[in-house]
């Protein structure tokens, strides 16, 4: 058995490099070890690359950059499930993320502390109440030396979870009084952590109370300015709000100054921090939501169209995105593309759509001279109260081909228009005259030569 691998070893390596039957067998297994070097290189960057994305709040460049490549039986399959799976739970999709932290391998002692913490938030967020005492009561030991804040934040989602870390018995919230000096006084990590504990019970009033047992040296944390500034934006103080995070440049911060500027009613500035914040965090929801509105009212529709793309919330009807994206693609002038969309739209809603998807499909017939399809959607959404597709189904029995009426760049009635009192004044007649341009004799003359006739 010893002289069999060898041999068969050799056999592949001659076949794999059949092209070069001179090189030695040193030669052959340098250049194996060299095209696994290179693979392995190769995993490591697109890692790198993954988890930069990551950082940087990119989540759909992360899963598309680590499912992209096949990390089957690779070194790096590991932590590249273990990107996903952080991927996945900012995403929101709990259960795909726990499936990918379910690999065997991930329990082993070297890779265990590194995903089991996550393994607990996913089945708190899923209520597996039971499964997450389990866990924690493992992982906690085993974690604790990597956590500043010494595990206060899940020891405190634990017993939200009405889960005790050592006895199954329901007891009070130990956290419940934030007049923590202790906690204050310690380490900007648990600092944070205290004011994230307040924010979640909406305790905002009693955080500010205790503003000033803050050490000064945390004002320099940006993070903690910026859980500040949100507390008092909380409480309705938006000018003490916005001199805590103006200088901030995260998400976060950006969404409360996109907020306050729209209180204020200045949306263009409201519009820009609200890409600002898009870009530290693509999917956030709430930078998102205020986008696409502020996107519409201020015309610009091409942003329109790539923030519907990003709105991946599975609370919203697709049906309503691709109706939003049909409705900003219409005032791009993407007319065609609108009509595709609408078709889709119309199958979706099962021949029974909404009136708004109706008026949309009777403006894009009108655009694109659909005569038949004018005359069927006016009449539907004629059918469904709209008074101004009741209009424009009469104008189809006086027009020939109304699309082309609405294209054309003149203006289809006179610079004044009539009214009800210059209808009532007698207005004098003037008769047009005709420019004499072929005499009528002429032509008398030219028919009696042609019959024959001869006039004395």
């Amino acid at each position: 058995m010893q002289l069999i691998f060898p041999s068969v070893l050799l056999l592949l390596s001659s076949l794999i490099f059949a092209e070069d039957w001179d090189l030695t067998r040193d030669e052959i297994v340098e250049i194996a070890q060299s095209r696994q070097a290179k693979g392995r290189l190769e995993d490591i960057t697109l890692l790198q690359r993954a988890k930069f994305a990551l950082i940087n709040g990119h989540v759909e460049k992360t899963i598309l950059l680590l499912q992209r490549q096949n990390h089957k039986n690779s070194p790096v399959e590991i932590l590249a499930k273990r990107y996903l799976a952080i991927a996945y739970f900012v995403k929101g999709e709990y259960e795909k993320s726990l499936d990918y932290l379910k690999d065997k391998r991930l329990g082993f002692t070297n890779h265990y502390p590194q995903i089991c913490l996550m393994r607990v938030i996913n089945l708190l967020a899923l209520s597996k109440i039971k499964e997450a005492e389990s866990e924690y009561n493992v992982c906690n030991p085993m974690t604790m030396i990597y956590s500043p804040s010494g595990h206060l934040w899940t020891d405190y989602m634990m017993e939200l979870a009405n889960i005790h870390t050592k006895t199954l018995e329901k007891t009070s919230l130990k956290t419940t009084p934030l007049k923590s000096i202790e906690i204050v006084r310690t380490s900007d990590e648990m600092i944070r952590t205290w004011l994230k504990m307040g924010i979640f019970l909406n305790k905002e009033n009693e955080l500010i109370d205790e503003f000033k047992n803050i050490p000064e040296d945390s004002y320099r944390s940006q993070k903690v300015r910026e859980l500040m500034g949100f507390i008092y934006y909380r409480v309705g103080n938006n000018e003490k709000a916005f001199s805590f995070i103006e200088d901030i440049q995260t998400a976060n911060a950006e969404n409360i100054k996109g907020n306050i500027n729209l209180e204020k009613k200045e949306f263009e500035l409201a519009f820009g921090h609200f890409k600002l914040a898009l870009r530290h965090k693509e999917n956030s929801t709430n930078a998102i939501e205020r986008a696409i509105p502020l996107s519409w009212l201020l015309e610009q529709w091409e942003d329109g169209v790539e923030l519907v793309t990003k709105l991946r919330d599975s609370k919203v009807d697709e049906r309503n995105k691709l109706t939003l994206d049909t409705a900003f693609q219409i005032r791009l002038k993407h007319f065609e593309r609108a009509e595709r969309q609408l078709k889709t739209l119309r199958e979706l809603f099962n021949n029974k759509p909404p009136r708004e998807i109706i008026q949309m499909e009777s403006f894009i017939a009108t655009m694109l001279s659909r005569k038949n399809s004018i005359e069927r959607y006016t009449t539907e959404a004629c059918r469904k109260q709209d008074g101004l597709n009741c209009y424009i189904l009469m104008q189809t029995l006086i027009w020939d081909d109304l699309g082309k009426l609405a294209m054309r760049p003149e203006r289809t009635y006179p610079e004044n228009d009539l009214s009800i009192q210059e209808l009532k004044t007698k207005a004098e007649s003037n008769p047009i005259k005709d420019d004499l341009i072929v005499d009528q004799r002429d032509i008398e003359e030219l028919d009696d030569a042609e019959l024959g006739i001869r006039v004395k």
